[in-house]
Parts: C-alpha cells; sequence; structure tokens
C-alpha cells in the first residue's frame, strides 16, 4: 500500500505510568530498530505519572523526532491508549506496555508480513523474563477450554479495523479494551 503524505508504517503507543525503573529500557528497545524513524512514531502517553518518568522520558522526545509525547492528567491504561490512538498515523498500531521491550530489528519484518499479506491483525509470541533476564513461564487466559494468549501487547492492528468498528458504532473503549470484544479466528469466536 501506498502511505499519503504525513503517514507512517508503524505508530507505537506507549502508556506510561510511574514506570521510572522500566521506560527507558522500553524506549531504547522501540528505537534499535531496522526501519527508518521517518516511518514509524513513538507515541508516548503520559498518564498523570508522580514519579521521575516524564523526566526520563524527556531527553527522548528531544534526540529522536519519531517520539512523541501527550501529557495527561491520569485517566487509567484504556484512557492513554485511546489517547494515543487519537492521534496515531500509522497504517498499522501496536501498543507496548512501558514495563515491556521488543527484540531488535523487529519493525521492519512485522510490517512487511502486515502489508504484503494485506492483514488487519497480526497475533506475535511473546515470551515473559524477570528484570535479569531469566525466561519465565507463560500465562494464559482460557475462554472456551482454549489457552489463548491474544493480548493487547503482542497484537498488531490494522488502522482500517478501527474504522470498521467505529463505523458499526463500537467505542474505542468496547472493540478493545475491555473483556466484552471476542475477537474472531476462522470464523469461530476463540
Amino acid at each position: 500500500m501506498e502511505l499519503s503524505i504525513g503517514m507512517k508504517k508503524i505508530s507505537l503507543i506507549v502508556p506510561v505510568y510511574n514506570v521510572e525503573d522500566f521506560v527507558a529500557r522500553c524506549l531504547n528497545s522501540l528505537l534499535e530498530q531496522n526501519m527508518s524513524y521517518e516511518d514509524y512514531e513513538i507515541i508516548i502517553v503520559n498518564d498523570g505519572s508522580t514519579d521521575s518518568s516524564l523526566e526520563i522520558i524527556q531527553p527522548y522526545l528531544e534526540k529522536y523526532p519519531n517520539c512523541k509525547l501527550i501529557d495527561k492528567p491520569n485517566g487509567g491504561l484504556s484512557s492513554a491508549r485511546n489517547a494515543g490512538l487519537n492521534v496515531a498515523l500509522g497504517e498499522y498500531i501496536w501498543f507496548v506496555d512501558s514495563d515491556d521491550f521488543i527484540m531488535p530489528n523487529l519493525l521492519d519484518d512485522l510490517y512487511k508480513e502486515c502489508s504484503s499479506n494485506d492483514l488487519d491483525v497480526l497475533w506475535m509470541e511473546w515470551r515473559r523474563v524477570s528484570e535479569l533476564g531469566i525466561e519465565l513461564p507463560q500465562f494464559y487466559c482460557t475462554y472456551r477450554n482454549k489457552n489463548i494468549t491474544c493480548n493487547k501487547w503482542c497484537t498488531i492492528y490494522g488502522t482500517s479495523l478501527f474504522y470498521i468498528f467505529i463505523c458499526m458504532g463500537f467505542s474505542l473503549q468496547e472493540m478493545f479494551f475491555t473483556e466484552k470484544f471476542l475477537f474472531i479466528y476462522g470464523g469461530n469466536t476463540l
């Protein structure tokens, strides 16, 4: 797909609330990618942090042109994600929690997978690790006797999917940020 002027390939939305111990590692991982800064944006949503998270974020805003800040009063995780979504310019959206990090040189491959297959949703594997880097056991949600790992932090959404659901009358809150939304897979509800 040919991107419109000003549009990005991927918008990474990072809600931040009192994560001073983790946010630098998260942002560093988002910047260690094989995609040009012009092709993706990092939208950092400070959701009323009372620790030094905002001070840690500030140098990233000054140094990296693809980093943007929304500074808002605390409204909760869904409110922060929605605030980021309201300004996102990406063809695809990835919500990355500020206490998480992603592997280096991953974004371009993920974008190519999404765009070449015209995907609306891409679910990825993820690993749970301790602060020391030790891999921990996965945890799963069980729905209809199936273990599923469809979490917001390991899912990339096509922007077109948001427009479809908004046109159907769903609010962003109902669509993705509550358990009311059921993911459809292969014609079957998970």
